[in-house]
């Protein structure tokens, strides 16, 4: 699919993406079993499978032999890769983020066992998408079950419905991930910000899916 994407995309604007789109399943399958894969399932070639799964040979803790994924093989405390992106060498504590007067709700929004992100809710008996409020925060804003409001800050809105629920605190919006109808997004209420260490990771910047702070009313 994505390689056929990539094709469509360069034959309406020729070199937009570098995608490689020319290769052929098999090759594919020969790229993505690396000799670290074929290591890990004791195998010499990923068609050694058509004769039965493997288990994968690989420790439960990725630092049982003792090394990190570090420039030093160590815990380092002392980070000299964040020195070198200018920051810190050594933690350093922060407060955690709190609401302000126009967003004072916490938005947390944690997986569903029905499915995993957009994925998996063209199946039956998935729940609906629901904002869990505590019942001191409800009766705050006369909202009951099933009341639809609007979840909203600087970045973004939804509409969603309400549940009542005692298993949040009462500073606290609890929404599982899951498509909303329309258009709606619950990533639309997330900020922009950069992760520090983004390019020493992965080689670019990345967004920092983290504390999101909301207000809620009524939808008239």
């Amino acid at each position: 699919m994505v390689s056929g994407l990539a094709a469509a995309l360069n034959k309406i604007a020729p070199g937009s993406c570098p995608f490689p789109c020319n290769l052929t399943e098999e090759e594919w399958l020969a790229a993505v079993f690396n000799p670290g894969v074929y290591r890990l399932l004791g195998i010499r070639d990923y068609r050694d499978l058509l004769d039965g799964p493997r288990e994968i040979k690989a420790a439960v803790n990725p630092w049982a032999e003792g090394r990190f994924a570090t420039p030093s093989g160590r815990y380092e405390i002392y980070s000299r890769q964040a020195a070198a992106a200018g920051l810190p060498a050594l933690p350093i504590y922060q407060p955690a983020a709190a609401g302000s007067e126009a967003y004072p709700y916490r938005l947390l929004t944690p997986h569903t066992s029905a499915g995993l992100n957009s994925q998996f809710y063209n199946l039956e008996d998935v729940p609906e998408a629901l904002a869990l409020v505590h019942p001191r925060l409800a009766s705050e804003k006369g909202l009951d079950n099933g009341s639809q409001i609007r979840l909203y800050n600087e970045w973004g809105e939804v509409v969603i419905p309400v549940a009542i629920s005692e298993l949040v605190p009462p500073q606290t919006i609890l929404c599982h991930q899951r498509p909303l109808p329309g258009e709606q997004a619950l990533n639309s209420l997330t900020p922009p910000l950069a992760t520090d260490m983004g390019s020493v990771s992965s080689g670019g910047p990345g967004v920092a899916y983290y504390d999101t702070f909301v207000n809620i009313a009524p939808l008239q």
